[in-house]
């Protein structure tokens, strides 16, 4: 797991500032991150990166697991980049 909440150059807009300073519960916050961590070590998702925050305070940036699997394991980073190409659809179909 890789923390990149100040590791991170945020654009306009968005700041480092941690769960309780974003007004989160820090156990909840916590909670669920492990959550994607047990799918990660189930094998049911291969990694994720992820960004919590509220009014342009982040109160996480996690990167999870792995961002490829095959041909080799290669680790998930907070700068990993994805194909979105597939989530045209899910965007074109939302109301």
């Amino acid at each position: 797991m890789t923390d990149g909440l100040h590791e991170t150059r945020w654009p306009p807009g968005l700041h480092p500032a941690g769960p309780a300073a974003a007004g989160f519960d820090p156990d909840r916050l916590e909670a669920a991150i492990r959550l994607l961590e047990q799918e990660i070590a189930a094998e049911r998702l291969p990694g994720a990166v992820v960004v919590i925050a509220r009014n342009g305070a982040v109160a996480a940036h996690r990167a999870l697991g792995w961002a490829a699997v095959y041909p080799r394991r290669r680790p998930m980073t907070p700068g990993t980049l994805f194909d979105l190409a597939s989530l045209t659809k899910v965007m074109a179909t939302l109301p």
